[in-house]
């Protein structure tokens, strides 16, 4: 099965795991250019079971591919995909309470309800609840939230596309939220609100044609902050915005 095709807001990155054991998945809808890659490695048919299986440190691969599935992270452990225009997950991912540097990398999420009806923002794509999360080289497209982090730790965004999300992305009450090198498009909502927290930094992203159906109400625009406790830092610097209701929205 050839993966599906998303619209053209893609960035690539390539991103370098943590040393420790590859697991790989090879699931029916993965694709792998080499079987004999197999050969050493763990593997398993989900990505959910080669998480369950995996400790911290280790590297869950993930080929091309389409795999419809919810995933829970667990702490330490990286899932890393071939690439954001060549591993899709129709589904979720979620962050809860890890401790240690945990990261979703080089591949895309797809909201499963507009997967399967074309009807947008059921679900939020990935959520952080507590604790540390990275994703670097990631797509999220169609869902409500993007992103949702909530009483995050420390949430760490680079090279990520969110496009056609209700927001990009939304942190509440998180001690740190950062972006970098990040493509932020076509998010009716808004395309980044940060509300309350310990600071964020939102520094060198292009921010293009958000909130279009937005109006002048809560945290709506390219980049939105609230509650922005002057105690801490709040830096926007150095992005790209175009074509958004607000471009910055001091709430």
């Amino acid at each position: 099965m050839r993966p599906m095709t998303l619209p053209s807001l893609v960035l690539l990155a390539a991103c370098a795991p943590d040393a420790g054991e590859t697991l790989l998945v090879v699931g029916h809808d993965s694709e792998l250019d080499d079987p004999s890659a197999q050969r050493g490695m763990s593997t398993f048919t989900t990505i959910q079971d080669a998480i369950d299986a995996a400790s911290s440190g280790d590297t869950v691969s993930v080929p091309a591919g389409t795999y419809t599935e919810d995933v829970t992270m667990k702490s330490g452990v990286n899932v890393d995909g071939a690439g954001s225009a060549e591993t899709y997950i129709v589904g979720t991912v979620t962050f809860t309470g890890a401790i240690a540097d945990t990261t979703l990398s080089d591949l895309s999420l797809v909201d499963a309800t507009w997967y399967a009806t074309r009807t947008r923002y059921t679900t939020n794509g990935v959520t952080v609840e507590g604790g540390y999360a990275t994703l670097d080289g990631v797509g999220l497209y169609y869902f409500n939230l993007g992103v949702y982090a909530n009483a995050a730790d420390s949430v760490a965004l680079s090279n990520v596309t969110l496009g056609y999300n209700w927001y990009g992305a939304y942190s509440a009450n998180s001690d740190s939220f950062e972006m970098y090198n990040s493509l932020v498009g076509s998010n009716p909502a808004g395309g980044v609100a940060v509300s309350g927290g310990q600071g964020a930094k939102i520094i060198h992203n292009d921010f293009i044609a958000n909130s279009f159906s937005a109006t002048a109400a809560y945290l709506v625009g390219a980049v939105a902050l609230a509650d922005a406790d002057s105690a801490y830092d709040w830096v926007v610097a150095n992005n790209i915005i175009t074509s958004n209701y607000y471009g910055l929205d001091l709430y």
